[in-house]
């Protein structure tokens, strides 16, 4: 491939990496807001990864090239950190609708923060372990010390409190 076809597709070399992105986060969404509503939104989250987590099984590989090409590189870890705020406003956003705000506010931001932290922790204990690993297994236990650790999530009924309803920047 020419660097002209290359660039054509990906903006810069990095990019590629993450390339794939975008289409699970559209999963992650569409299978969110269609978990039922009697589910807290941390019980809908815990559902939607593990619906999602046989997917990952396919894609092992080239997590683990992944992983070690942002260890390697400190411009591929800012790339990182940048993409995971932009992640985090996506989840928010994600919790937002399914709360009928209008946007996100510090409750769906700081559940979004945690969530993806506790998906993104177990997907790199299953990449570390053995290939035979069920990476829902990991999700669910990031998921059980969650609920040890926190008071019960709002559920998308529940009225957000009135300190915390400021929106979120974009």
């Amino acid at each position: 491939m020419s660097p002209r076809t290359f660039f054509r597709y990906f903006p810069t070399k990095e990019s590629v990496l993450f390339a794939g992105e975008y289409g699970w986060f559209q999963s992650f969404t569409s299978q969110f807001l269609a978990q039922p509503a009697d589910l807290s939104d941390l019980e809908a989250m815990r559902a939607t990864l593990h619906v999602l987590a046989p997917n990952l099984n396919k894609t092992r590989r080239a997590l683990v090239l992944y992983e070690r090409a942002v260890a390697s590189s400190p411009t591929l870890r800012g790339g990182v950190l940048d993409r995971l705020e932009r992640d985090i406003v996506t989840i928010a956003e994600a919790i937002a609708s399914r709360r009928d705000l209008a946007d996100p506010d510090l409750a769906c931001s700081a559940l979004a923060t945690v969530v993806l932290m506790t998906y993104r922790s177990a997907i790199k204990r299953w990449i570390a372990g053995p290939a035979s690993a069920d990476p829902r297994d990991l999700i669910a236990q990031g998921f059980d010390a969650l609920a040890t650790e926190l008071p019960s999530a709002p559920s998308a009924t529940a009225a957000p409190c009135a300190a915390i309803r400021e929106p979120i920047g974009h």
